[in-house]
């Protein structure tokens, strides 16, 4: 499985968890060939981390939202939003442009028409306030 099809998987587990009141199955995690959704280390990972810092991630978006409060913004958008910070914050052998793009790509394919220019601009704000802005590493 391609990092890209994790982060997909990983979206949908999260969009899911929090779709329906902050709990994901187990056996979501554990879907092989036979399932619907297939679990990868990478995955698992981005899942985790998102849930097990979800207060800071939350606090640190409503920093970069222009007009807008987390409860406004639709699920889809904000389970982009929580899965892109997780990986600023917390992977940083990940490249900024990686995770943006792939933000962007999530949104063009799940959201609304226009949600990619939010989710960019979002994730542009936000990623302008780390301290290691900018970061380049393969990931």
């Amino acid at each position: 499985m391609t990092r890209k099809e994790s982060r997909t998987n990983a979206f949908m587990l999260l969009f899911s968890l929090y779709a329906n009141d902050d709990t994901i199955p187990e056996s979501d995690l554990e879907m092989d060939e036979d399932g619907v959704l297939e679990v990868d280390d990478f995955c698992r990972d981005l899942v985790e981390v998102t849930k097990n810092n979800i207060e800071e991630i939350d606090s640190k978006i409503a920093q970069h939202l222009q007009g807008w409060t987390l409860d406004r913004i639709p699920k889809t958008s904000l389970a982009i939003l929580r899965l892109s910070a997780a990986q600023l914050l917390y992977m940083k052998d990940i490249p900024v442009a990686v995770v943006i793009s792939e933000a962007v790509q999530l949104a063009k394919r799940f959201g609304d028409s226009n949600d990619y220019v939010f989710i960019n601009g979002a994730l542009s704000s936000f990623e302008k306030s780390l301290p290691d802005a900018g970061r380049t590493e393969d990931g």
